[in-house]
């Protein structure tokens, strides 16, 4: 769900996802994962703030999507 609460989910519909990167509304790197090589990913919220961030998720094939997600 988007704004999450404690943890967000994402699924992949083609290539395995390989990295997941996590910034904040003045673009600092604030959680990263990578070799992830998996359809799906769970990330939790632990630490971070309420606020609006900025997902990039990277496939094993090179291919990058950008997309808000909101914690309240």
């Amino acid at each position: 769900p988007n704004p999450a609460n404690r943890m967000i989910n994402i699924t992949s519909n083609n290539s395995d996802i390989n990295s997941f990167d996590l910034y904040n509304a003045i673009e600092e790197l604030m959680f990263t994962k990578s070799n992830i090589n998996s359809k799906t990913i769970t990330i939790n919220r632990n630490e971070l703030k309420n606020g609006i961030y900025i997902s990039k998720i990277t496939d094993t094939n090179g291919n990058s999507v950008v997309r808000n997600v909101i914690f309240d």
